[in-house]
């Protein structure tokens, strides 16, 4: 072990942790639970390893070559401290801006950059309503403007994160599921609409300030329509309250 000589709190002692795992950090990268049973029998069956369905974890796990259980501790899901280590060591300075005002200040930028990218001339809507519920609404980042006479079929979500979820999502290539029901409603409200192009930015990561993920309205199955029929039977059920209150 070796002693650093620093005085905690310090500006030094803040630098020289950047980028390291700390003990405080350590909660953010470990997962207690970084694989289960079905991903150790996968594990076995892709080997040619007979097990016995019904053994314990433990017991599945000892049948596993060397190495292999160390294979499906890299390959489980990330946590967020693994994407801030990974932020600090490109040098990007620690951030406290909260993300609404960020996504306000960058989202002009993004949607330029998105444009020029795609080639393609994008356009601001304050509001999109369904044309089966009025009170079921969108507000988009911005839409591709599309042929004269043409309904829109293009549009573009824009989420300027802080550096670490940035990160996360040009690694990992997908989206967030926080993010589900926002796209969900895009395909909802606008029934016309193909494709949603989701926009990663930020450019303070200079390697890849910008990654976009192609959402399409086949590759969501038959979500919308459920989303849509929920939503239908919820503000039914308001109007009935609304009307039985209303006294």
């Amino acid at each position: 072990m070796k002693q650093i000589d620093l005085v905690q709190g310090s500006e030094e002692w803040h630098a020289f942790r950047r980028g390291k795992i700390t003990g405080t950090r350590l909660g953010d990268v470990y997962s207690d639970k970084p694989y289960n049973a079905t991903d150790v029998k996968s594990m076995l069956f892709n080997f040619g390893i007979e097990f016995k369905k019904s053994a314990p974890i433990k017991e599945l796990v000892a049948l596993l070559p060397a190495g292999a259980e160390q294979q499906l501790i890299r390959s489980s899901p990330k946590k967020i401290g693994f994407y801030e280590t990974i932020a600090e060591r490109l040098a990007i300075p620690a951030d406290d801006e909260n993300v609404m005002d960020r996504g306000l200040r960058l989202e002009d930028e993004a949607a330029q950059e998105f444009a020029k990218r795609y080639n393609k001339v994008v356009a601001e809507d304050g509001c999109w309503q369904s044309d089966d519920d009025e009170r079921i609404i969108n507000s988009p980042d911005r839409y591709v403007v599309p042929e004269k006479g043409k309904p829109i079929t293009e549009a573009v979500e824009i989420k300027c994160l802080n550096s670490a979820r940035h990160i996360e999502a040009v690694i990992e290539n997908t989206i967030p599921s926080t993010y589900d029901s926002q796209i969900i409603q895009y395909f909802i409200v606008n029934e016309n609409l193909e494709t949603l192009y989701f926009v990663f930015y930020d450019p303070r990561v200079q390697s890849v300030p910008f990654h976009c993920i192609e959402v399409t309205r086949e590759s969501l199955g038959d979500l919308p329509e459920k989303y849509k029929k929920f939503q239908l039977e919820q503000l039914a059920e308001m109007d009935r309250i609304v009307e039985r209150l209303a006294f």
